[in-house]
Parts: structure tokens; C-alpha cells; sequence
């Protein structure tokens, strides 16, 4: 999988000083364009067909329905003008799973141990889905990330009514 990052030259300047140093950041770039570009994301260009059949699952449209074409790399586009009719409502979350405390605090630690590009960069958000075989993604965008993993949770046949979802948060203490 292509992680979307490079290493740079930075200018630090931690208590006591300045200092050059490499670093890496995240390339992001705008990847897909559905329905007429009515939709654009900026994000990392890796599962970027899983990304496509998570976001228009989270829409309530089905994948399948869909026209994907490939326009160049890392860039496609979705036509939906044909399928206006066939867009279903969002379905709501019909689970009946209760979380122990346990299994919250091991899924924040799964998180953490997979949030690679997080611990290389500083700059990405991780979504994990939960429950049974667990996924992992990271992105620069927290909710291209959760449509890859719901993309990807598809793509397996994991059954997300019985699963759960954990992300990474930026929150202000």
C-alpha cells in the first residue's frame, strides 16, 4: 500500500533552539470525483476503489449500481446520473452490541499500535473497525478513512452490525 508520505527538510525549533532536521509529511491529493465532481476528496492515494464503495454505502447507494472508471492514476470518477432512482435511504445502525469496558480499552490500544503513519508523521487519523477481524486504516482525512474501512469491512464480509467503529480524535483537553 502506498503510505503517501516523503521525507522533508524542516527548520525545528524546540525550547533552546533551532535545528534542521528530515522529517515526513503526508502527500495528499485529490483522488476521485463522483457524479460530476459533486464530490472531491483530498487524501491519501492508497484503497482508493474500497474508499469509492464506503463513502456511496455511507450515501445508501449501492456500489454495484454505480459506474466507476478509472480516469488516470490515483484519480477516478463515479457516474451516478443513471441510478438517481436506485439510491436507498441510510440505514440506520440496528446493533445490539454492548461494549465492555475492556474491549474499549483493548481497541484504543489496537488503535495505537496500528496508527503507523501517525507515529512516522504526527498528521493522519486512524478509524478501526471492531468486533471480530478488525481493520485498520489511516488518512489524512478522518472520514476518508472511515469510508476506506468501511470499503474494506465490505470487501471482506465482515459483518458490521455486529462490529464497532473506534477513531483516533484531536480533542482539546
Amino acid at each position: 500500500m502506498e503510505t503517501g508520505s516523503s521525507e522533508i527538510e524542516i527548520l525545528a525549533v524546540p525550547q533552546g533552539g533551532e535545528k534542521r532536521r528530515a522529517d515526513e509529511v503526508i502527500r495528499e491529493q485529490e483522488v476521485v470525483r463522483i457524479d460530476r465532481e459533486i464530490h472531491k476528496f483530498y487524501c491519501i492515494p492508497a484503497d482508493l476503489e474500497v474508499m469509492m464503495v464506503g463513502n456511496l454505502k455511507s450515501m445508501g447507494i449501492n456500489s454495484s449500481f454505480s459506474k466507476m472508471r478509472k480516469i488516470a492514476d490515483n484519480e477516478y470518477n463515479v457516474d451516478l446520473s443513471f441510478v438517481k432512482g436506485l439510491i436507498e435511504s441510510p440505514q440506520k445502525c440496528e446493533s445490539s452490541k454492548i461494549l465492555t469496558s475492556k474491549e474499549v480499552f483493548d481497541s484504543i490500544e489496537m488503535l495505537n499500535a496500528n496508527s503507523l503513519l501517525f507515529q512516522k508523521t504526527g498528521c493522519t487519523h486512524i478509524i478501526g473497525i471492531c468486533g471480530g477481524r478488525e481493520i485498520f486504516v489511516e488518512d489524512i482525512s478522518r472520514h476518508c478513512a472511515i469510508d476506506k474501512a468501511i470499503g474494506l469491512a465490505l470487501e471482506d464480509g465482515i459483518d458490521l452490525s455486529n462490529s464497532f467503529l473506534v477513531t483516533s480524535s484531536s480533542g482539546w483537553g
